[in-house]
């Protein structure tokens, strides 16, 4: 499994700290690390 770090700026949120890290563990990266592609339009 690959490490990283998250960097998560912080002051005065320690009743916020659970919740902030529940999140930051919860996301799931793409699988190639790109982002999602961005929706298409139709054209008319």
């Amino acid at each position: 499994m690959p490490r990283f770090s998250v960097v998560v700026p912080v002051y005065r949120i320690q009743g916020y700290l659970r919740e902030c890290l529940e999140s930051v563990l919860g996301q799931t990266p793409p699988p190639d690390g790109t982002p999602d592609p961005a929706p298409v339009s139709p054209t008319p």
